[in-house]
């Protein structure tokens, strides 16, 4: 976990950013992001390592007109300040609280996200044509190929530890991350092509005083195909966020996530028919990392909860992808 010097923050902050007394709070224990209060100055601090890309993210937001953070210059006009051997980087604070598990906000989230989508052509043409300093973004950062990959890297080292009982579920998850893997790769396959936030769901955004839904936390931020985000954000709407138990499916919430994604994007039929695939693959690289560390760690897979948790989901992924699809036609 990233843990700064407190004093050496302040003592930053107040120098290079020119802002006094900064109060300063961690947003979260597991995440290197914090809030400062100076004055009447609210930011967001971001500190780790390659945060250029970060910048460069929120800088074609900015440049396309998407509403968003935006980075906030050091006084020397630099956006990413170097802290010790780490990276700092100061964004505008997004008023809010958390969006609402409910029908109405989520819809509302689901319009925020539409909006993106519809902006994708002019944020994926400037986030091509980077600022000076500021590297290139090419593509989201969670696109199945490369996450599917990663999820085949824990299942194949333990194929000879797996129980025989164990063996047909291996089997299974390893056939469908090789399956998953061309998906959104072949780039004449219909789909439609947008700047995706890559990380949609309730917990990355806020409702604001105006009763707006804005999302945060770009960090995967990038151009591909607007169904992996739209069938992220459903899912985690219809049964939860993925790391915790199931919630009960409310079919008003999925209603509302389609009704507020279907007044600003249109999809296509070859959109529609991708859907299970969309939301299936972050399910199933999941369960590959799971089962793989179980196994590794001489534990079954099946005994842990969370492990148990994402099977069940990915096994509602055909019956969901098809409630959603008779909702956004």
């Amino acid at each position: 976990m990233i843990t700064p010097d407190p004093e050496r923050l302040r003592e930053l902050i107040t120098d290079r950013y020119e802002l006094p007394d900064p109060v300063i709070s961690r947003f979260s224990d597991d995440h290197p992001v914090f809030r400062v209060i100076a004055g009447d100055r609210h930011a967001v601090i971001r500190i780790g390592r390659g945060l250029e890309r970060y910048a460069a993210v929120l800088a074609a937001l900015g440049r396309a007109g998407v509403p968003g953070p935006r980075v906030i210059p050091d006084r020397s006009g630099r956006l990413i300040t170097p802290l010790d051997e780490l990276e700092l980087l100061i964004m505008d604070y997004v008023a809010g609280e958390p969006t609402p598990f409910s029908p109405v906000p989520l819809g509302r989230l689901a319009a925020t996200l539409g909006r993106l989508h519809r902006a994708g052509e002019a944020a994926t043409t400037v986030a091509g044509e980077p600022p000076p300093g500021l590297p290139r973004i090419d593509r989201a950062v969670m696109l199945p190929a490369n996450e599917l990959r990663f999820g085949l890297s824990r299942l194949e080292p333990v194929a000879d530890r797996v129980e025989a009982a164990d063996r047909a579920l291996w089997q299974r998850l390893v056939d469908a991350c090789y399956a998953g893997r061309s998906f959104g790769s072949d780039p004449n396959d219909g789909l439609t092509r947008v700047f995706l936030h890559g990380d949609a769901h309730p917990r990355n955004s806020v409702l604001t005083p105006a009763g707006s839904v804005a999302l945060i936390d770009w960090d995967a931020a990038g151009p591909g195909p607007a169904v992996i985000d739209l069938a992220f954000l459903a899912l985690s709407c219809a049964r939860g966020f993925i790391s915790e138990p199931p919630v009960p499916f409310d079919p008003a919430r999925l209603a509302a996530v389609a009704a507020g994604y279907r007044e600003q994007v249109r999809l296509t039929e070859a959109d529609l028919d991708a859907l299970p695939e969309a939301m299936a693959f972050r399910l199933l690289v999941a369960a590959a990392v799971g089962f793989g560390g179980r196994v590794a760690a001489g534990r079954r897979p099946l005994d842990h909860p969370g492990f148990r948790w994402t099977l069940e989901r990915i096994d509602q992924v055909p019956w969901l992808a098809a409630r959603l699809r008779e909702q956004l036609a």
